[in-house]
């Protein structure tokens, strides 16, 4: 049986920060089997948002997708949703050096969560993918600054011959890659390699392999990991777009982000042909937010062949580069909040009871790889939930943001 999605909003599409057509979002929870009840629909630790007119200017926008991990990760991504935003938006380098505003930004992050009592971060952590897009100031193009921290993927898509080129503006990084592990070693930690079989790189304190098992070699939290050489220090890239501001194309220049979840068995030109149809303009049928339900429909249908029972949350958001600066495709500028949690949909499905098991058996061990999983059959339900409020606080001189939160 193929792995069903399905979509639960509130509200219409028409009160949405951005129109559905030009920007999408939809975050989908994983499932995973536990040894005492069977299946279980996990709580979907995964974030992200999107926000124009952020820090005050209309030609920069920013797009994050945060994937959480441990007992804790979703409080540890929604720490990161919550605080990461705030801190870029402060940063005193953030117009002079971007770069350096986003990676010290990470790690100032990093650090206050290690002071933080109220979430437990030594086996819990987020991947976090934060692209910066700053708009020239006649609209002739802009630059995306990436920084990433673990295996979450950000993917710009560019207009090739009647489809869609993907170039990833970020690279994994698992605990295998040659930089990666020369970091982790060094710093006395073990790394076990992956396998034909399905098993995944993953960092250990030692050779034992007792703990943590991450799969990543960098992230926001996973303070025991943290102390083998697991950092949240990002790398960060570069990259100048040509993307005039309302310019008619059959496929506008377009940006993805997803969790790893999409990208476990999906590259990410296979990724951009899924979407390609739903944003083609020419076919008069533009939607992101169906783009974004049909990658997450092929992403799931991939775990379910490759993976049995077993699913990661996964987590996608498209955006139409014109579509984050000025009105964008005839979406409204004024000012909004829309939240959508996977947490509060997760666990009312899942119970409370059954929910503490699977975060108790995943604080020993990260997020199983394909060949964990006992095969099942099985239906997966998903839910997005889209709640709009008007912004607080804005100052009276600043352009009002429109923010999507998920």
């Amino acid at each position: 049986m193929l792995l069903g999605v399905e979509v639960h909003q509130q509200g219409s599409r028409t009160s949405l920060p951005f129109p559905p057509e030009a920007v999408g979002a939809f975050s989908c929870r994983g499932v995973t089997v536990n040894p005492r009840s069977g299946r279980v629909i996990e709580i979907n630790q995964d974030r992200g948002c999107v926000c124009a007119s952020f820090a005050g200017d209309p030609k920069r926008a920013l797009v994050c997708v945060f994937d959480g991990h441990g007992s804790k990760g979703e409080l540890v991504s929604q720490y990161v949703l919550d605080h990461l935003p705030q801190a870029l938006a402060k940063h005193p380098s953030l117009t002079s050096d971007p770069c350096e505003a986003l990676r010290s930004s990470f790690v100032a992050i990093d650090e206050a969560l290690k002071v933080d009592k109220s979430i437990s971060t030594k086996y819990s952590g987020t991947t976090a993918v934060v692209c910066l897009c700053q708009q020239d100031a006649d609209g002739s193009g802009l630059i995306i600054h990436t920084a990433n921290a673990g295996d979450s993927r950000a993917v710009l898509l560019t207009s090739g011959q009647g489809c869609y080129t993907a170039i990833d503006l970020s690279e994994d990084q698992k605990p295998d890659g040659a930089v990666e592990r020369e970091r982790i070693v060094g710093a006395g930690g073990h790394v076990s390699d992956s396998s034909p079989t399905g098993a995944v790189a993953r960092v250990w304190l030692d050779a034992s392999q007792q703990a943590p098992g991450l799969a990543v070699a960098r992230s926001i939290g996973d303070h025991v990991a943290s102390t083998v050489g697991v950092f949240a220090e990002p790398e960060v890239t570069t990259r100048r777009v040509e993307c005039r501001h309302g310019e008619a194309s059959s496929h506008p220049v377009s940006l993805l982000l997803g969790s790893d979840g999409v990208f476990e068995f999906l590259e990410s030109q296979p990724a951009a042909e899924v979407l390609a149809p739903y944003l083609a303009s020419s076919t008069g049928a533009c939607d992101a937010t169906e783009a974004c339900a049909k990658l997450v429909g092929a992403a799931t249908a991939a775990w379910q062949q490759r993976a049995g029972d077993y699913c990661d949350d996964i987590t996608v958001i498209v955006a139409r580069l014109d579509a984050l600066f000025g009105s964008g495709g005839g979406g409204s500028p004024a000012a909004a909040n829309a939240a959508a949690s996977g947490q509060a949909a997760g666990a009312a499905a899942a119970g409370s009871d059954v929910a503490g098991d699977v975060a108790a058996s995943s604080a020993k061990r990260q997020k199983p790889s394909a060949s964990e999983p006992a095969a099942a059959a099985a239906e997966v339900p998903a839910e997005v939930a889209e709640e709009v409020a008007e912004e607080e606080g804005a100052a009276d001189d600043a352009p009002a943001p429109r923010v999507l939160n998920l």
